[in-house]
């Protein structure tokens, strides 16, 4: 037997030795290659977890965390940053800088690991803000020749922002915004609210909440105006002998809008009835215009109208007469 395994060991010797060496020195060659190999990089943004309600966290100072891969190729081929998620817990973070936080890796296979940088990560969390201002409407469209849109009605009335101190305090108003190609005739939908400041920039930093609004406008013929003079509606008769003087009106024109048709066959505006019966003195009253249907003036408000009375002159008074003067006495001597 030993006999037998002396020939079968020096039975092609030569060639065993030759074909050990070429195995031995292909395990070297691969084993260089695989270790000059480069490592698989893959970048995730960060996100986080659990953020407390009251916090606010700028999503463009988060940053990304680079991982270098370790493992099979083919396991590692099949990575990316929508299979693999990098995220940090936020659950018992308070308003400042955060403490260094662990970053935790989600859908990495077991057989595969990853270096992380960075591996800890501080974060500075903001208190957040919230304010309610009203909503308005911009830019809804074009109306029509001859017509006009009537005033804006927006559902609802008011949102809420909330964000940074300094973002919220940035924002002076909201307007439902929409590109008036996209509206033509009567307005009647929703359209995104956006957040503008003092210069009418929008603000990218807040949220709105509710985050559209419902603008209703509707098409009316477009309204004409007309400068019109006021006249006094004065009534009643003066006794005897007083008599009328001047009738003043503050003011004395004022400007009405309508439609065409309604303001063409006015040319005056009349007060309500101002009764000065028995009056013998000026009569001053606040009495409003009678106004038409459909029709709007400015300045809004009552009419100050003053009638003068004229008093009659007072009777002459007859000139003073002074007592008569003493005759002279005649001396008792000198008479005969």
């Amino acid at each position: 037997m030993l006999a037998f395994l002396q020939r079968s060991v020096r039975h092609n010797f030569g060639y065993k030795l030759l074909c050990l060496f070429f195995a031995l020195a292909l395990h070297f060659y691969t084993a260089g290659l695989i270790s000059a190999r480069p490592p698989h990089i893959l970048i995730l943004p960060l996100t986080v977890r659990n953020l407390p309600p009251n916090l606010i966290l700028d999503d463009k100072a988060l940053p990304s965390v680079t991982l270098t891969l370790d493992g099979p190729p083919d396991d590692i081929s099949r990575l990316t940053d929508t299979t693999v998620t990098a995220w940090v817990d936020l659950s018992h973070a308070r308003a400042g800088q955060t403490p260094p936080l662990t970053v935790h890796l989600a859908g990495l296979p077991a057989n595969v690991s990853a270096e992380r940088d960075p591996r800890p990560i501080a974060l500075l969390l903001q208190p957040r803000r919230r304010r309610q201002l009203p909503i308005s409407a911009a830019d809804i469209g074009i109306a029509p020749a001859a017509y006009a849109f009537t005033p804006p009605v927006t559902t609802p009335r008011e949102a809420v922002i909330t964000g940074t101190r300094e973002a919220v305090n940035s924002v002076v108003r909201l307007v439902a915004q929409a590109d008036p190609d996209q509206t033509a005739g009567a307005v009647d939908d929703d359209f995104t609210i956006v957040a503008l400041d003092a210069t009418g920039s929008p603000v990218g930093d807040v949220t709105v909440t509710p985050p559209t609004a419902h603008v209703r406008m509707e098409l009316a013929r477009a309204l004409s105006r007309k400068t019109l003079i006021v006249s006094a509606n004065v009534k009643g008769m003066l006794p005897a002998p007083y008599r009328f003087g001047n009738i003043e009106v503050a003011p004395a024109t004022v400007v009405a809008e309508g439609r065409p048709e309604q303001l063409a066959p006015i040319g005056t505006l009349t007060t309500q009835p101002i009764d000065v019966s028995g009056a013998t003195a000026d009569v001053a009253r606040r009495v409003q215009p009678l106004v038409p249907p459909g029709v709007t003036l400015s300045p809004r408000g009552p009419i100050t109208v003053t009638v003068h009375v004229i008093a009659p002159p007072a009777p002459p008074t007859a000139p003073a007469i002074s007592p008569a003067a003493p005759l002279p006495t005649v001396p008792e001597a000198t008479k005969p």
